[in-house]
């Protein structure tokens, strides 16, 4: 993580200054396909120019602006919870789909596909790893508001519309995604020219992925053999009023990025992204910073020594008091003699 932060600009070909960072090692690659991080240059076989090999990984970087991830904690603090990691929505997807679609995602290259609100990710998997991962600023709120516009319609009606349409007007359906399916084409393209390996399979979840019309324009838009819904609600055992159930299974696949990154948590399913790792790391750090726990006991052994003074100062006025009222008693003794 240090690494990439502080030399940002030769890696990532960008600055990432007032951003939180981390990042995590999916697995490691055949020299010729990873860019290498070592410091040598390159003998173009897998070697440094002394001769040792380079050490080449994929990894899955991710950041933020800090202002953003402030707002997430302040938020949290106000809402009296203990923010504990801020992470990605493809992060949870990787985790889930790992987990529940091993055998599909080792045998086969598959673009897990969840279109959003306002924006759409793709991730595509090689070998049972994500190689690919993008996000495009087209979502289903898109999608709906075109249909609204075209057929002068309330948004719910065409929200409503894009999941039962019919094949009358599939077409005009057709045309407000272009935009979005020439991106996603665009990826699979570069992936396949990269990997040299064609997408079979693609998994499709989020809100607008109810609706039979969005599954059948992805698998002509996108020429992907085979393209079917991704139910993140499988597996999960429910323990809900029937009213509530019934609602939960309509709605579940608008909770899918909610669902798949509890159930990453859950499972402790790798790789794992938090931007608030730095900030956490540092914080244990000066907890166990050894200064300060030298001065920490210090201050206690100096408390210590403050009471002790403070019980013997007591003592001793006890003793003085003990004494006088002595004194007092032999006058009196005497006096009487």
């Amino acid at each position: 993580r240090h690494l990439l932060k502080n030399n940002a600009r030769q890696y990532l070909h960008q600055e990432l200054n007032g951003h939180e960072v981390d990042c995590t090692i999916i697995s490691r690659a055949p020299a010729t396909s990873l860019t290498s991080f070592s410091s040598g240059s390159s003998a173009g076989d897998g070697t440094s120019a002394g001769g040792r090999p380079q050490i080449r990984q994929n990894v899955l970087i991710g950041a933020a602006s800090r202002t953003l991830v402030d707002q997430f904690e302040n938020a949290a603090i106000a809402a009296g919870l203990v923010m504990a990691e801020v992470t990605f929505t493809q992060s949870g997807l990787i985790n889930c789909a790992r987990q529940t679609s091993q055998q599909l995602l080792a045998d086969n290259a598959v673009a897990l596909i969840d279109i959003g609100l306002r924006s759409t990710c793709i991730t595509i998997f090689l070998n049972g790893h994500a190689s690919l991962t993008r996000v495009i600023p087209i979502g289903g709120q898109h999608l709906t508001a075109g249909l609204a516009k075209e057929f002068s319609i309330s948004g719910e009606m065409a929200e409503e519309l894009k999941l039962t349409m019919s094949d009358k007007d599939f077409g005009k359906l057709e045309k407000l995604s272009q935009p979005l399916l020439d991106e996603l084409r665009a990826s699979i393209d570069f992936f396949e020219q990269l990997h040299e390996r064609v997408v079979s399979h693609a998994l499709i979840t989020g809100g607008a992925a109810r609706g039979e019309a969005t599954i059948r324009l992805l698998q002509q838009g996108l020429v992907v053999p085979r393209c079917q819904m991704w139910d993140l609600a499988e597996g999960i055992v429910l323990e809900l009023p029937e009213a509530t159930e019934a609602g939960f299974a309509r709605d579940a696949s608008r909770l899918g990025c909610a669902l798949a990154l509890a159930k990453s948590v859950l499972l402790g399913e790798e790789p794992r992204i938090n931007l608030l790792a730095e900030r956490q790391e540092e914080e244990e750090m000066r907890r166990r910073d050894p200064v300060k726990r030298s001065l920490q006991v210090g201050a206690a052994l100096v408390g210590l020594m403050l009471l002790w003074g403070l019980l013997v100062l007591w003592q001793i006025h006890l003793a003085k008091q003990e004494l006088a009222q002595v004194e007092i008693e032999m006058v009196k003794v005497r006096q009487q003699a």
